[in-house]
């Protein structure tokens, strides 16, 4: 988990810094974003 969200982190900055929201997005891809926030809405 730690090194998921080390990958995403830049991720969480460019949202809103919601790591609630950014969790649940990595249980519902398998902890593998590799899209924007906008690709995956």
């Amino acid at each position: 988990v730690a090194s998921t969200e080390a990958k995403n982190s830049g991720l969480i900055l460019i949202e809103a810094t919601d790591i609630t929201s950014r969790e649940v997005v990595n249980m519902t891809f398998g902890g593998t974003v590799d899209m924007t926030p906008e690709e995956i809405a």
